[in-house]
């Protein structure tokens, strides 16, 4: 049995309002009405039962017998414990006008409008009482950007996250790029001499030299990276099962959009090269635990330039006898190819020597610098994300302090996520007692995803 999309479409956006205990993930198409869906749930949560748990909870504080408070309060308790998380400041300004312009328009005593879930709401005056009051306190509402969002996290407990209390932000990189500088110049004076540092040295030998050495550390520092992380032998046994299993799923994920696309007597040759190499790829990718050198000398046997050409050509468009098999996927297979060629480029460079004397050359340099900025207070916007999503990780105390003071967590245009974005809403909402952990609902639309902006990954939008 078919669902009518009218009707599921109808249902999605009922649960919107009325589903606050479990995670709720609404994905749609552009101009479908997802940012309104989300407006109408802030609004059927802080003018229903949100407005009823903060009445409640605020009486419960009452030293003696339970009073009555007043709208202003029980509003500034409801909209205080709503958060909402955009990834532009445009976004975040749009949203919180939005939420202002219907609660005016309810204050005022006009319907509902027909997507807000008004028989779910109390009846007039009540509503408009509370809609009033709600309007009076709407700055209670934390409307912000993720990298504010983060922000606030780190400066609510600068210990615990081990930064400087008075945390500034270097936007345009110039205070990260003066302290990067001074720190190789002073290693490479020592590092170049007699007997010189043999890491430095043998990189040189490579040629990569001074600039390069600024720009690996610069990019560490921009992605939010620790000296710690370079401590991790990026050969692992852990680590290249995890890359066999991304190779396994992109290879996977190609496969399965044009092997069963292709038709005898229509000739694509490349396409058919691609389906059958993938094919038999997959076969040995699951047969066993092949090391680094084993995948490196497969793909280059069975993904010839040619094919990985034109499997970059896929990333943007398809040709003419291609558009005719593929059309309908084409979007999907835009996104699958540019995830394997992605891990073929990164396969194609590995180096196992190069990586040893390029981690060991750059932990004391990160190390220094990392120093340098904290003591400074100064931090990268990728920072903000990678510490706060530190700070969650590593404190559980933390964790449940910002558990328990959410009711309702709501994010929009969630397909521009990456990882640690991911990570961060795992601590706050996913994990804890049940009973502690705040109402999740996500808006998506994997097809605007700005793909590598700001790492957007949408990898790990589909894996969360």
């Amino acid at each position: 049995m078919t669902l009518d999309p009218r009707a599921a479409d109808r249902a999605a956006r009922h649960a919107a309002q009325t589903r606050f205990d479990v995670p709720l993930v609404l994905q749609a198409g552009a101009g479908t009405g997802k940012t309104t869906t989300l407006i109408g749930r802030l609004l059927a949560w802080t003018l229903g039962e949100g407005w009823e748990r903060a009445a409640q909870r605020l009486a419960e504080r009452s030293t003696g017998r339970p009073r009555d408070e007043g709208p202003d309060r029980v509003a500034a308790e409801a909209l205080g414990r709503v958060v909402a998380i955009t990834f532009t400041e445009a976004a975040a300004a749009e949203m919180a006008g939005r939420a202002a312009r219907e609660l005016a328009s309810l204050a005022a005593g006009h319907p509902a409008p027909d997507w807000l879930e008004a028989s779910l709401l109390p009846p007039d005056p009540e509503r408009s009482r509370r809609a009033r009051a709600l309007l009076g306190t709407l700055d209670h509402l934390a409307v912000r950007t993720i990298h504010a969002f983060c922000r606030g996290l780190l400066a609510e407990h600068p210990m615990e996250a081990r930064i400087h209390p008075d945390l500034v932000i270097d936007a345009d990189g110039h205070l990260v790029d003066e302290a990067v500088r001074e720190a190789v110049e002073d290693a490479l004076r020592d590092g170049y001499g007699d007997p010189g540092n043999p890491h430095l040295l043998a990189l040189a030998i490579r040629g990569f030299g001074p600039p390069e050495i600024v720009e690996a550390l610069t990019s560490l520092l921009q992605g939010g990276l620790p000296a710690a992380f370079l401590n991790e032998d990026p050969y692992r046994p852990e680590a290249l099962a995890e890359f066999r299993r991304r190779l396994v799923a992109a290879c996977g994920g190609v496969h399965r959009l044009i092997a069963p696309r292709l038709r005898k007597g229509v000739r694509v040759p490349n396409a058919t090269k691609i389906a059958d190499a993938l094919g038999v790829l997959l076969d040995r990718l699951e047969a066993g635990d092949a090391p680094v050198e084993t995948l490196t000398a497969w793909f280059a046997d069975l993904l010839p330039e040619n094919l990985v050409g034109q499997l970059k050509n896929w990333r943007k468009s398809l040709g003419a006898t291609e558009s005719s098999l593929f059309g309908e996927v084409a979007g999907e297979l835009s996104l699958a190819a540019a995830a394997l060629v992605q891990l073929l480029d990164q396969l194609e460079r590995f180096d196992p020597e190069l990586m040893e004397h390029g981690r060991r050359a750059l932990i004391p340099l990160l190390g220094r610098i990392e120093r340098e900025l904290r003591s400074h207070g100064i931090a990268t916007f990728d920072f903000l994300l990678a510490g706060a999503e530190a700070l969650l990780a590593d404190q559980p105390d933390v964790r449940r302090q910002v558990r328990r003071r959410i009711d309702q967590l709501l994010v929009d245009e969630f397909q521009d996520t990456d990882r640690i974005q991911c990570d961060l809403l795992r601590w706050i909402a996913l994990d804890g007692p049940v009973e502690e952990r705040p109402g999740l609902f996500l808006v998506g639309d994997p097809k605007q995803s700005i793909y590598g902006w700001r790492n957007a990954d949408l990898r790990a939008y589909d894996g969360f």
